[in-house]
């Protein structure tokens, strides 16, 4: 299935861009910016998993990391 082939390649992106975060986190060596970004490249993973892909496989808006999404920084979130 196309959508659960689109899951996989993102979770596979973000395991890539976290793997580094995560072996200084096992080392005690992460600073509190990376754990931040750890924390969030975390959560964007719970996003993409939490997708259903099974009612409406061809018109699924994925999660978008946080450092991709627009902000505005007026709004209570401030900047991401």
């Amino acid at each position: 299935q196309a959508a659960e082939y689109e899951r996989q390649q993102l979770l596979s992106h973000a395991d890539g861009v976290m793997l580094d975060w995560r072996t200084e986190l096992m080392l005690g060596e992460i600073s509190d910016a990376n754990r931040a970004k750890l924390s969030a490249w975390m959560a964007y993973k719970n996003e993409v998993r939490s997708v259903d892909v099974t009612t409406d496989p061809e018109n699924i808006n994925w999660p978008v990391p946080r450092r991709y999404r627009p902000f505005n920084i007026w709004s209570t979130g401030g900047i991401y």
